[in-house]
C-alpha cells in the first residue's frame, strides 16, 4: 500500500517519514523547499508492507516554476497513492495552503489522514464543513488527539487503520490504549415494548423460555456478552377487541396512553399477537445473572412521548412515526411535557424499580436521539447514549464517536473491525422470534468472517473507556496506571496495549483502584505487547 505524506512547505513531512520508517533517507532542513523530487520508502508494520511517498513542500500560490513542478509531483503522488497522510503545523494554524491542499484531497477518493505537528496548548487542528474532526487537548501535560472518524465514509479503513498504527508507533512516548481491534458489541432491542402487538406491520410474538434459555446457551459457547435494550414501560391502547390486558395477574381497567411496568404485563392477542412479558422479564432477568447479558433502557414507552395524542390518532396502528419517543422529530412534544412527565426520567425510576439498579446506556428507539434528549440523560447519570453512534462521557466532556455505530459484517462492520474501532451488532428480538435463534448463531458467524475475534456489550464497552491508562517510569521499570474516572467495573478482562521506547518486561506493575497488580505482558509486534485487565477493575 501506498502513502503520500503531503503538505504545506516545511511543516516536517520528511522528519515524520524518517521517524515512520527509522531511517534518515528524507532530507530534513530549516529552510523550506528542500525536497523536490517525491521519493519512496518502505516500512512494514504487522506483515504488511506500506511504502511512504515524501514529497516536496506543496504552496499553491507560488508561481516559480520549481515550485509547479514540485505541485505537479505532489500531484502525481496522490494519483498513485492510496492512503494520503495530510501534514500540517499547528503553530501556524491553518493557512491558505493547507485549505487549498485539503481540497484537492477531498475532491479525490483516498481517506486522508491529518497528522498535526508541533503542537502547543488546545487546538481544533482540523474541520470538516465547519465540524471539527481532529481536536488536540492535554492530559497530564501530554497531548492527546481525538479524532472524529466514520469507517463508513473511508474506502480502505484496514490500510487506514495501519497508518494509524505507523503514527501511534513512530512516537517517542510510553503508551498505553485500550485494544478495540475486531471487537464487536452485540445489541438486540424490544424486548418489553409494547410496538410487538401495537405496530401492526411489524408485530410478532415475543420469544418464550426456552428460546432465552438456547440465547444464554449460545451465548456462554461463543463466550459472548450481549446488551438488551429493555423498554421498562407498556403502553395500553384501550382496545379490548385487540387483545385482553393483564397486570399482575389481573385484569386492569383499560385506558388509551395509560403505561403499566413491563414486567408485569401479560398481554392475550385476540386480533393481535400475544405477548407474556412477564415470562420475559424473568428469562432476561436469568440471563443476566448468569453473566452472559446486560441489560439497558431502550427508552420509556418505545412510543411517540404525546400518548394521547397516540392513543386518539386513527393511525396508531400502522405508522412507524408514532413508536419515535426521543429522536429530533420529536423534540416538540418533549419540550412541551413538564418535567415530572420527562420520559427518560420516568423511564429510569421504573427500570430500577424492577431491575434493581440504574442502566449505564439510554439505547434509543429507533436509534434517534435529539439534543434535548442527550443532555437530558447524562444530566441524569447515564454514562453513555447509543443511538447511530455512541455519546459517552469523558471527564467533565461529552465524547460523541460517530464511527462506534450499527453495521453490517459485510460492509460497515468490516471497516470499522480493520480501523481499530468496534462495530456494533444491533437487531430485534423480532429477527429471531421470527427466524429461530439459529439465526443470532450466523450472524455470529458472520461476524467472525468479517475479522471479529470478541463479543462484548454496551456496559463493557463504556467501562473500559471509562478508564484513564498510562504507561509511566516506576521505581524498577515501567509501571501501567489504569485508573478508573467514570462509568462501572469491568465485568469480564479486557485487554490493553502498552508500547514502550525501550523493551518492556515479560511481566508489568499494574497500578487499579483494587491495589497493585502483577500482570503478564505478551508481545504482539512492532514493541507492542498486550496486558489483560482482571475482572473489577
Amino acid at each position: 500500500m501506498k502513502v503520500a505524506v503531503v503538505g504545506y512547505p516545511n511543516v516536517g513531512k520528511s522528519s515524520l517519514v524518517n521517524r515512520l520508517t527509522q531511517t534518515r533517507e528524507a532530507v530534513v532542513h530549516e529552510r523550506p523547499g528542500i525536497t523536490r523530487d517525491r521519493k519512496e520508502l518502505s516500512t512494514e508494520w504487522n506483515g504488511r508492507r506500506l511504502t511512504l511517498i515524501d514529497t516536496g513542500g506543496v504552496d499553491l500560490e507560488d508561481e516559480d516554476p520549481l515550485a509547479v513542478s514540485i505541485q505537479d509531483q505532489a500531484r502525481e503522488a496522490i494519483a498513485d497513492a492510496e492512503v494520503a497522510l495530510l501534514v500540517v503545523d499547528a503553530r501556524a494554524g491553518v493557512r491558505p495552503g493547507d485549505e487549498e491542499i485539503a481540497q484537492i484531497l477531498r475532491g479525490g477518493e483516498l481517506p486522508v489522514v491529518v497528522a498535526a505537528r508541533q503542537v502547543r496548548g488546545d487546538a481544533v487542528w482540523a474541520t470538516l464543513d465547519g465540524a471539527p474532526i481532529v481536536v488536540r487537548r492535554r492530559r497530564r501535560g501530554l497531548p492527546a488527539l481525538v479524532c472524529g472518524l466514520d469507517p463508513a465514509d473511508v474506502p480502505a479503513a484496514p490500510e487506514l487503520g495501519a497508518v494509524l498504527r505507523l503514527a501511534l508507533l513512530a512516537s517517542r512516548r510510553a503508551a498505553a490504549w485500550l485494544d478495540l481491534e475486531g471487537t464487536v458489541v452485540l445489541r438486540m432491542d424490544d424486548p418489553g415494548a409494547s410496538a410487538s402487538v401495537q405496530l401492526d406491520p411489524w408485530s410478532y410474538e415475543k420469544l418464550d423460555p426456552e428460546d432465552w434459555e438456547e440465547i444464554g446457551r449460545l451465548l456462554a459457547r461463543s463466550d459472548a456478552a450481549l446488551t438488551i435494550g429493555y423498554t421498562p414501560g407498556w403502553v395500553d391502547d384501550g382496545d379490548a377487541e385487540r387483545g385482553e390486558l393483564r397486570v399482575d395477574g389481573r385484569p386492569v381497567e383499560r385506558r388509551p396512553g395509560g403505561v403499566h411496568p413491563s414486567p408485569l404485563v401479560d398481554y392475550r392477542g385476540r386480533r393481535a399477537p400475544s405477548a407474556d412479558c412477564q415470562a420475559e422479564f424473568r428469562a432476561v432477568a436469568d440471563l443476566c445473572s448468569r453473566g452472559v447479558c446486560t441489560v439497558e433502557m431502550h427508552g420509556y414507552t418505545h412510543v411517540h412521548p404525546e400518548l394521547e395524542r397516540w392513543a386518539r390518532a386513527p393511525t396508531r396502528h400502522q405508522k412507524l412515526g408514532w413508536y419515535r419517543e426521543l429522536g429530533p422529530e420529536v423534540a416538540g412534544a418533549l419540550r412541551r411535557k413538564a418535567a415530572s412527565a420527562d420520559p427518560i426520567a420516568r423511564g429510569l425510576e421504573l427500570f430500577e424499580r424492577h431491575f434493581g439498579e440504574p442502566p449505564s446506556v439510554l439505547v434509543c428507539p429507533g436509534n434517534a436521539c435529539g439534543p434535548e434528549s442527550l443532555e437530558r440523560a447524562f444530566a441524569l447519570g447515564l454514562e453513555a447514549v447509543a443511538a447511530d453512534g455512541l455519546a459517552v462521557r469523558r471527564g467533565g466532556d461529552l465524547a460523541w464517536l460517530p464511527g462506534v455505530r450499527n453495521a453490517e459484517p459485510e460492509s460497515h462492520g468490516s471497516r470499522c473491525l480493520g480501523a481499530m474501532i468496534p462495530a456494533v451488532a444491533c437487531f430485534h428480538d423480532r429477527a429471531l422470534a421470527q427466524a429461530g435463534v439459529d439465526w443470532l448463531h450466523g450472524l455470529l458467524g458472520r461476524w467472525r468472517s468479517a475479522g471479529a475475534e470478541r463479543f462484548i456489550d454496551l456496559r463493557e464497552l463504556t467501562s473500559a473507556l471509562g478508564l484513564r491508562l498510562a504507561l509511566d517510569p516506576g521505581p524498577e521499570g515501567w509501571r501501567l496506571d489504569a485508573v478508573r474516572e467514570r462509568g462501572p467495573a469491568l465485568r469480564r478482562p479486557f485487554p490493553v496495549l502498552v508500547r514502550a521506547p525501550d523493551r518492556l518486561p515479560a511481566a508489568l506493575d499494574v497500578v487499579t483502584p483494587q491495589g497493585p497488580l502483577r500482570l503478564d505482558a505478551e508481545p504482539v509486534a512492532g514493541g507492542v505487547s498486550r496486558v489483560l485487565l482482571p475482572a473489577g477493575v
